[in-house]
């Protein structure tokens, strides 16, 4: 495929992704440094896992704002943590349901017509 075709290629795909070219609100993510199966209670409850700020969304958010567009960051690592510190035991916290219930609420809320998720790892 020659390099016009792809980009041919790439311009329809925006095009029906984006019909008005015009993104106005940008929801860029953080995911949980962990899954479900890695996290534990205790440890999260104690303050041992690290909970850094999200620094290269916080960057793009920047340049994003100086574009007049309205950014909010989700950092769901830190409602995860947060949310595991409230929890008065175990039994009662849901590592999935916590960041799924954050995110949706996030979405609707905010309601971007962008989101952006960034990751560390696959």
């Amino acid at each position: 495929m020659q390099q016009d075709d792809k980009s041919i290629k790439a311009e329809n795909f925006f095009n029906k992704l984006f019909p008005s070219r015009n993104i106005t609100r940008v929801l860029l993510v953080t995911p949980p440094d962990a899954d479900e199966t890695l996290f534990r209670f205790d440890t999260a409850k104690r303050k041992r896992y690290t909970n850094y700020p999200p620094y290269g969304l916080l960057l793009i958010a920047r340049v994003l704002e100086a574009l007049a567009i309205k950014v909010e960051i989700c950092n769901l690592n830190f409602e995860i943590l947060q949310e595991c510190r409230n929890s008065k035991s175990e039994k009662v916290f849901n590592h999935v349901d916590v960041w799924q219930r954050k995110l949706d609420q996030k979405l609707k809320d905010f309601s971007p017509d962008f989101v952006g998720v960034t990751c560390m790892f696959t």
